[in-house]
């Protein structure tokens, strides 16, 4: 066996860059009335999404899908 091979693959090896050692953390907040959401030189912010299904609010007065006085 030869040892310059095996000494070259070593120096490839040594000279590759160097992954980072942490990982990278996603911190998302309330800001205002946005949501921001900020991970390592990103951030990206949107409003929040309507919510979905009942709210449990009571209908408003002039809502067309409120039932009327008077009907069954």
């Amino acid at each position: 066996m030869h040892p310059e091979p095996i000494r070259q693959s070593v120096r490839t090896f040594d000279n590759l860059p160097k992954k980072p050692d942490n990982k990278l953390t996603v911190k998302v907040h309330a800001d205002g009335s946005q949501i921001a959401m900020e991970f390592g030189p990103f951030s990206w912010r949107s409003a929040p999404a309507e919510p979905i299904g009942d709210t449990n609010k009571l209908p408003a007065v002039d809502d067309p899908h409120s039932p009327k006085e008077g009907t069954p």
